[in-house]
């Protein structure tokens, strides 16, 4: 298990600060998660709108993740207000969503924004914590999405995952699946940019760049 302990909150908000005005809004770009709007009422989430393309992952060149191709997109976000556009409604005190791995591809690995190896097996949960942007969320939360040094960059990598109520309370989302593409260094952009570091990669991906297939 990795013990990566940059202060991963204050990389974040460097991030935005520096990218600025081309940040993308986090309701844009990430997972929002609520409940259904049915008599019976289960977890649901409503998708990015290009949740369906890879995510990119860009080669890191320092750190204990050396050589690992990692994002930490899409973030996730606890739906404290109704999206009544989508037939989802907010969540309330009752519900603490956790993430369930159901299945991963060979290689593929999650941690959280501190390093540390999650759901490492199938059927492993994680309950979602994390300060929210907004007063629309309970809660909004980064995790990191990789692939071992040596991955074949030809390939994309699925991980399938579904959303559940720890206390119980609330039925199980349906599941769904994210792609991930890593690239070389001479993909990233700029013809031969080279690996780069985490800050690097953080400024780089926080809602900027994926992969257009």
């Amino acid at each position: 298990m990795h013990q990566n302990r940059i202060h991963w909150g204050k990389v974040l908000v460097l991030a935005g600060l520096l990218t600025g005005g081309v940040q993308v809004q986090a309701s844009e770009i990430d997972f929002e998660v609520g409940l259904s709007d049915t008599d019976t009422p289960v977890l649901t989430l409503i998708r990015p709108s290009e949740v369906d393309e890879p995510y990119v992952l860009a080669r890191l060149a320092e750190g204990e993740f050396e050589g690992y191709y990692m994002n930490i997109e899409p973030g996730w976000d606890g739906l404290a207000v109704a999206r009544p556009e989508s037939n989802v409604n907010a969540l309330d005190e009752t519900v603490e969503v956790a993430l369930e791995r159901i299945s991963f591809d060979a290689s593929f690995k999650l941690y959280d924004i501190d390093g540390n190896e999650i759901l490492t097996s199938d059927g492993d949960t994680r309950v979602f914590v994390g300060e929210p942007e907004t007063d629309e969320f309970i809660w909004h939360e980064h995790l990191l999405f990789g692939v071992d040094p040596g991955s074949d960059t030809s390939q994309t990598y699925s991980a399938t995952f579904r959303f559940v109520d720890s206390n119980g309370v609330y039925g199980d989302s349906e599941p769904f699946t994210l792609t991930f593409k890593p690239i070389e260094p001479q993909s990233c952009g700029g013809g031969g940019c080279g690996a780069i570091g985490m800050v690097g990669m953080i400024l780089t991906l926080v809602g900027l760049t994926r992969f257009r297939r």
